[in-house]
């Protein structure tokens, strides 16, 4: 599976393109000239009960969520415009031990990623979501810094 192209993180956008579909997300910035850098990892479950009446949580419902910033704290800082410097770090450790500064565009910016295996799409989202993060890292110098839970931080 391949992440979806980047779309902005805004409400009429997210409306427009996200899927109404369970699986992962990402939130981050775009840095120029075409360079996606995402802060944070999220996941859509679905329906968990198999009831085709309830609705359960989807990429788009948990996009517009963090579009009309609720959800994350860090990225509702973000869209306020309260960007804390260590967000801006390069992650590549190759470009000077990965701590350069990197221009970054002052809007967030969305991908995704759509479970499509039809047996159990929310431990297919479970299962992405925690290999990412076990590849990728949570926290202030890793990739997925807006995943860090505040208790982590003191």
């Amino acid at each position: 599976m391949r992440f979806s192209q980047v779309i902005e993180l805004d409400v009429d956008t997210i409306k427009a393109n996200a899927p109404d579909s369970p699986g992962i997300y990402e939130v981050g910035y775009w840095v120029e000239p075409n360079y996606f850098v995402p802060r944070y990892l999220g996941r859509a479950r679905g329906r968990l009960d198999g009831d085709p009446q309830k609705v359960g949580t989807s990429i788009r419902s948990r996009l517009l969520s963090h579009a009309k910033g609720k959800g994350n704290k860090n990225i509702a800082r973000a869209l306020s415009g309260d960007h804390e410097e260590y967000w801006l770090d390069d992650p590549d450790t190759l470009s000077q031990a990965g701590r350069h500064k990197m221009t970054v565009d002052d809007v967030l910016w969305c991908r995704w990623m759509v479970a499509r295996l039809s047996d159990d799409k929310a431990g297919t989202a479970a299962d992405r979501e925690a290999s990412l993060l076990e590849q990728y890292g949570v926290g202030k110098t890793d990739q997925y810094v807006w995943n860090e839970r505040e208790e982590r931080r003191s």
